[in-house]
């Protein structure tokens, strides 16, 4: 999802700059390389930096996830079970 949101970002900055240099919004030229590994530079920066705050977060809400559908799957069995028993 963060990495979406960083090349969404590196998009739109190459845009702005293109509009700025040519005064048109059209885009008939390529997107400097400069641009490209600064954002790629920034984007491995950012997941260096606080990449552990994103796992920490994914890892809680996956545990409450997977605790939440858990019980879900054992209350539909349950339920399943009560109406069609095995013989």
């Amino acid at each position: 999802m963060c990495s979406r949101y960083c090349i969404e970002f590196l998009f739109s900055q190459v845009a702005m700059l293109d509009i700025y240099q040519t005064q048109n919004v059209f885009q008939a030229s390529d997107t400097p390389l400069w641009m490209m590994f600064y954002g790629v530079s920034g984007t491995c920066f950012g997941f260096w930096a606080l990449g552990h705050r994103g796992i920490e977060t994914m890892k809680a809400t996956m545990v409450l996830l997977l605790k939440l559908s858990l019980s879900v799957m054992k209350t539909i069995g349950k339920k399943i079970t009560e109406i069609n028993p095995c013989k």
